[in-house]
């Protein structure tokens, strides 16, 4: 099997804690990911600003990444064929 899309929820999975850090070991993963191919989704119910301190570093502005701007929540009902 064959990973193609890596996809994370900001407040649930991605950050370390309230402070808007994310693990630097989490990065390196994302950035070997993102030059293996892998698209990255970012699922968030903040606006495109509240989430540029995650965007930006990542590159998701380059490539074929994505950052949805809507509750993960709803990825997981869409995933699971709720929704």
């Amino acid at each position: 099997m064959t990973i193609k899309c890596l996809s994370f929820d900001l407040d649930g999975t991605l950050l370390l804690d309230e402070s808007k850090r994310m693990d630097p070991r989490t990065v390196n993963s994302i950035q070997r990911a993102m030059a293996q191919g892998m698209h990255v989704v970012i699922a968030s119910g903040r606006d495109k600003n509240g989430c540029k301190f995650v965007y930006e570093p990542l590159g998701l502005e380059n490539g074929n990444h994505f950052l949805a701007l809507v509750n993960g929540q709803i990825i997981y009902d869409f995933e699971n064929k709720r929704i």
